[in-house]
């Protein structure tokens, strides 16, 4: 088996049944990509556009998904 290489974000079967029920399929993409570019929290600037075209959605929605998942207490923004 080989050994993957990364960062990681371990995330909590807790956590996942919540994203789960409360999240959209986009909502949870961005979320997920925030989350490994970011896993210890440090803090860090990611443009909506890169999100969106790694993702392959569009901006608009990456926008969205940022104020659902900053309402709903997945992410903390800072601007």
């Amino acid at each position: 088996m080989q050994k993957i290489q990364g960062k990681f974000y371990p995330i909590q079967f807790d956590e996942w049944k919540k994203m789960y029920h409360e999240l959209t399929k986009s909502q949870i993409g961005v979320l997920m990509y925030i989350k490994t570019a970011d896993p210890f929290r440090n803090g860090t600037r990611i443009k909506a556009s890169k999100i969106a075209e790694e993702l392959q959605i569009t901006k608009r929605a990456v926008n969205s998904a940022i104020a659902v998942l900053a309402e709903k207490g997945f992410i903390d923004i800072e601007e």
